[in-house]
């Protein structure tokens, strides 16, 4: 195997037997990949069917069911993209990982090592591109980004106490049998300097 360019040796694993580097290839691969994925494909296809399922008391309100419908939609596509971004973005490495596992030969392929960098950027890219779909898929989420940004950007002077409050939440409590909204407040209080 050839080293990479500008390197001084190339690192790789020694096993006694090639069986025992393909268990452990296929082991990491179902403990990082599949096992999440199960678990996250099945706690959002739960989250799924409790939002699908769930009926909101009172009359039928046919306006407000359209938009409570447009709004299940919305969130279960959201999902959705979650875990095939999930599925997408962690799938380059572990191929490549099985592969060279099975056959070593295909590290000395020239440009297998932008492709092994590519596939970890890829994979590690996944917790940023989740907050981006958060952002860009849900209008709550949105709003409370826009929010936390004003509270940041609304401060100039100097040495001044500065203060946002508003409404990041209703919670529903049960008052003799009944649900009430609650709205929950955030006081958010800083000095400039």
């Amino acid at each position: 195997m050839p080293y990479e360019p500008g390197s001084k040796g190339l690192c790789v694993e020694i096993w006694p037997h090639d069986i025992i580097r393909t268990i452990y290839g296929i082991c990491i691969m179902l403990i990082q990949y599949f096992i999440p994925l199960v678990i996250m494909a099945v706690s959002y296809i739960h989250i799924g069917v409790i939002i699908w399922v769930k009926r909101i008391p009172g009359e039928a309100n046919i306006r407000r069911d359209k938009r409570l419908a447009t709004s299940k939609n919305k969130t279960i596509k959201m999902i959705i993209v979650v875990v095939v971004a999930y599925l997408v973005l962690w799938l380059p490495l572990h191929v490549i990982t099985i592969v060279g596992d099975v056959d070593q030969s295909i590290f000395d392929y020239n440009y297998v090592h932008v492709m092994w960098l590519t596939a970890h950027w890829l994979a590690f890219s996944n917790s940023g591109v989740n907050p981006v779909i958060y952002f860009w898929m849900n209008s709550k989420c949105r709003h409370k980004v826009l929010f936390c940004r004003h509270v940041v950007r609304c401060c100039p002077g100097k040495h001044r106490a500065r203060s946002v409050s508003g409404i990041i939440a209703t919670r529903y409590k049960e008052v003799k049998g009944t649900k009430v909204a609650e709205p929950i407040f955030v006081s958010i209080r800083w000095f400039d300097q």
